[in-house]
């Protein structure tokens, strides 16, 4: 169920011109290019209100009422660069993050660029903190 909100930020990042991918992926990544690893280190479910009542909305032009429950997560964005101008990549991961549709980012993290003996590449680290909701069908 929560898997889909990192899925759509790699969807995102993706469609924005970037290499993205979930972290831990099943293939290793080359560090010939700019990557962006995507992870939700914490999520938190809560009730959305009185019976999971989250208001109205519209299918068309008519009303109907909404339930489901409020989540609030922490996204972590790690980016590897073959170099340490990574600059370019972090200013699009961040516009595209804060323009994700049904997420509403409530803070972003920037980290500095450090080399990572691990996977041989420029380390970067942003975290943003947001909130969504999950609507019953």
């Amino acid at each position: 169920m929560f898997d889909a909100i990192p899925d759509a930020a790699v969807s995102a990042l993706t469609a924005a011109g970037l290499t993205a991918i979930r972290s831990f992926p099943e293939t290793p990544f080359s560090g010939e290019s700019t990557v962006v690893c995507v992870s939700m280190p914490s999520v938190k479910l809560m009730s959305s209100g009185v019976g999971s009542y989250i208001g109205i909305g519209f299918e068309g032009l008519a009303p109907r009422e909404m339930y489901g429950s409020s989540v609030e997560a922490v996204l972590r964005f790690e980016v590897y660069s073959p170099d340490a101008d990574s600059a370019d990549t972090v200013q699009t991961l961040c516009s595209t993050v804060l323009g994700m549709n049904r997420l509403t980012v409530t803070a972003l993290e920037v980290g500095t660029a450090e080399y990572d003996r691990q996977s041989g590449a420029f380390r970067c680290e942003c975290n943003a903190k947001l909130r969504a909701l999950l609507i019953r069908e």
